[in-house]
């Protein structure tokens, strides 16, 4: 049956009022977090489509144009890329530190040495603070994908002790004395699960995004840095040749 007939075919309303003070707790609680997860989940989703995006252009920027001023000028512009972020970092260092051009009296071997070291530690530092950055909010959707089962089962079992309680006080069973307890037990485990389901599929999905673009992000800064030692080597070979004419 498709799931809005099936909704269709069951008094939501008419579970909730039937519900004990603990038993509403519990679903407010979770309807509560159900609508801050699907807040996170869009938010999440879209931070970590326009990081997706504007990587594939700056990454196509690269490939047409490899003008360190120029990439560094353009990189600018793509404030959400991790691709860009990197560039910038690595360009400023070596800026900054002057591993471009002469080589001021340092050997050629020594110089490239030097630079891959401080470039390779900026590089970690840019790789460790966009893992953070990308894996940002998603440890709330674990939370929830964990919590809220437990949520619906508090819900369960408080809603079968009532359930037993009502009988042993009635005596009989009957409809009547049963029916609050059920209705506790049910619609808590099921608003549980309504939470913990998306929670858990989001949360692998998300994050295998966010690890793709990770991946992604280490193999641009082995290219970078390779791109640096090839133009400290360009521009220590062109100071040389400077040098004996």
């Amino acid at each position: 049956m498709p799931l809005p007939l099936l909704l269709a075919s069951v008094d939501i309303l008419g579970a909730f009022r039937d519900n004990d003070w603990l038993g509403k707790g519990c679903i407010l609680a979770l309807f509560i977090g159900s609508v801050f997860m699907v807040y996170l989940i869009l938010y999440k989703w879209a931070e970590l489509a326009r990081v997706e995006f504007q990587n594939r252009r700056f990454e196509k920027m690269v490939d047409r144009d490899g003008s360190w001023e120029k990439l560094y000028a353009e990189s600018r512009r793509y404030t959400e890329s991790s691709l860009a972020r990197m560039l910038r970092e690595t360009y400023l260092v070596c800026h900054l530190e002057k591993w471009f051009g002469t080589s001021q009296g340092i050997p050629l071997e020594h110089r490239v040495e030097i630079a891959s070291a401080t470039v390779g530690s900026t590089i970690s530092r840019v790789i460790q603070e966009e893992e953070r950055r990308l894996q940002r909010s998603l440890y709330y959707l674990a939370m929830a994908a964990s919590v809220a089962p437990f949520i619906g089962l508090f819900g369960t079992v408080w809603g079968v002790l009532s359930a037993f309680q009502g009988l042993g006080r009635e005596g009989t069973a009957n409809l009547t004395s049963l029916a609050p307890g059920v209705s506790t037990a049910l619609s808590t485990t099921i608003a549980g699960l309504f939470v913990a389901i998306p929670a858990v599929i989001a949360h692998n999905y998300l994050s295998n995004r966010a690890s793709q673009i990770l991946s992604s992000l280490e193999s641009f800064a082995n290219e970078l840095d390779n791109a640096v030692r090839k133009r400290i080597l360009m521009d220590g070979k062109a100071g040389r040749r400077s040098a004996t004419s």
